[in-house]
């Protein structure tokens, strides 16, 4: 993780408006990149139960109506468990934020982003079951 954010700042402070060297530049460049990286992993937590409900209406063989059911079924629980995983990386970055000390300590950094991140790829598969399963109980009952 750290050789991947040396080699992003390196990067950025190259190219950055702001001359080269510039540390603020390259700061908020590496806190844009790793926005963007959590906003890619929330888009992925919103199309995982959609495509797991897709796959439940494919093996349930149900018409047009069964596949309609299913992505209802699949956007509610995307916006659900997407929500839900916003709110929780909001919380838990103004928390680890307030610890005192936070800003000096790099294997601390290191040790929760990767936790995060580990986090984050074990809800997006929870979030694809649930979908897919949710999917599935909804398409019996109807159909």
């Amino acid at each position: 993780m750290r050789r991947l954010q040396i080699a992003i700042i390196g990067k950025w402070r190259g190219s950055a408006a702001g001359g080269a060297g510039s540390s603020a530049t390259a700061g908020r460049s590496t806190v844009w990149l790793l926005m963007k990286l959590w906003q890619l992993l929330i888009l992925v937590c919103f199309a995982a139960p959609i495509g797991g409900s897709f796959a439940s209406a494919q093996h349930a063989n149900v018409g047009i109506g069964g596949f309609a059911l299913a992505l209802t079924v699949g956007l509610v629980m995307g916006a659900g468990c997407s929500w839900a995983m916003w709110i929780t990386h909001k919380i838990v970055v103004i928390n680890v934020r307030r610890r005192p000390g936070w800003e000096h300590s790099l294997p601390q950094h290191e040790w929760y982003f990767r936790t995060f991140y580990l986090a984050k790829i074990v809800w997006i598969v929870f979030a694809g079951f649930l979908g897919a399963w949710l999917s599935s109980v909804l398409l019996r009952l109807v159909f």
